[in-house]
C-alpha cells in the first residue's frame, strides 16, 4: 500500500471570501497568490477575446471592477500574496523569488523563463514562444489608443475609483 503525502498542491481557483475562509480552516497552511492587472489592459483584452468581444464596452469595465471588488478580501489575508501583472512582466526573477519565499518552496527557474519568453495571446488563442515578452509588451501602443472618447469616459466612470485605489494611473 502506497501512502501519498503532498507538501504542496497548486490549483487555479476563484473562491469567494467565505469559500476562502473555509479553505483556510480546512488547510491552515494554505497560501494564495493572486494577480492584479491594470483595468485598461484587462478591458482591452476582453474586447478582443472571442467569447466576450460582442459584449458592450461598459460590461468589460464592470467585469474588471467586479472581479477586483470580489477578490479584494485577499489583500487583507495573511495567507495571500498580491502580484502585479506589470511587475511580473518587468522583473519576473524578483517577483518569483518573492512568490517562492512566500510559499516556502525551492527556487525554480522554469516559471521565470516561461514568463520571459511566452506571450499568452488570448484573442488568437496562440501563445508565442521564444519571444522577448517584456520588449513586445513595452513597444505596444497604449491599450486605450483606439478607444473612442465615449469609451474612455465610460471606463473612467466605471473603473476610475478602483484604478485609483489600486494605484493605477489613467493617462487619458
Amino acid at each position: 500500500m502506497t501512502i501519498f503525502k503532498w507538501n504542496h498542491w497548486c490549483a487555479k481557483a476563484f473562491p469567494t471570501s467565505n469559500d476562502y475562509n473555509g479553505l483556510v480552516n480546512l488547510f491552515p497552511k494554505l497560501k494564495g497568490v493572486y494577480i492584479i492587472r491594470n483595468g485598461i489592459d484587462v478591458v482591452q483584452s476582453r474586447i478582443h477575446y472571442p467569447s466576450f468581444s460582442s459584449d458592450p464596452f461598459s460590461k468589460h469595465c464592470e467585469t474588471w471592477k467586479s472581479h477586483v471588488d470580489k477578490y479584494r478580501y485577499l489583500s487583507k489575508a495573511n495567507s495571500a500574496m498580491e502580484v502585479r501583472h506589470e511587475q511580473l512582466i518587468a522583473n519576473p526573477n524578483d517577483v518569483f523569488q518573492r512568490i517562492f519565499h512566500f510559499l516556502g518552496v525551492n527556487y525554480q527557474t522554469y516559471p521565470i523563463k516561461f514568463v520571459q519568453s511566452t506571450l499568452i495571446s488570448q484573442p488568437d488563442n496562440q501563445n508565442r514562444q521564444g519571444v522577448d515578452v517584456k520588449n513586445l509588451i513595452g513597444i505596444r501602443n497604449p491599450a486605450y489608443k483606439n478607444w473612442s472618447r465615449e469609451q474612455r469616459e465610460t471606463f473612467k466612470r466605471i473603473c476610475g475609483e478602483t484604478m485609483s485605489e489600486l494605484g493605477y494611473e489613467i493617462r487619458f
